[in-house]
């Protein structure tokens, strides 16, 4: 962003100070032209530099972290038949996990 308003705050006494100038169209049209391809292109750079670099630099960082909620965690364990509802054992019909009570015995 610093770039960017160091290439904007050139561009403006330089277009407006060459409104006397003869060859006055050419002069501005060719500033604005230049201002403006400079700062898309320092905008795209800083943007993707950064990835850039890890890819040819640091393969290894280029991995996928594992963020998964633990809603996505219990129905995956659910689907898997990993964790086994007790309805029977409770009062009252209630029903729990393994994993809600392995919970309840490590906060004990």
């Amino acid at each position: 962003m610093y770039t960017t308003c160091i290439i904007w705050l050139a561009f403006i006494p330089i277009f407006f100070g060459t409104s006397q100038s003869a060859e006055r169209m050419y002069i501005q049209t060719t500033t604005l032209t230049i201002s403006l391809s400079l700062s898309a292109s320092v905008s795209l750079g800083m943007l993707y530099m950064p990835k850039v670099y890890i890819i040819l630099f640091h393969p290894e960082q280029n991995v996928p972290k594992r963020k998964r909620s633990f809603k996505a965690i219990v129905t995956a364990a659910t689907m898997t038949g990993k964790l086994g509802q007790k309805g029977g054992d409770r009062p009252n019909g209630e029903v729990k996990t393994e994993l809600c009570e392995s919970m309840e015995t490590n906060s004990e």
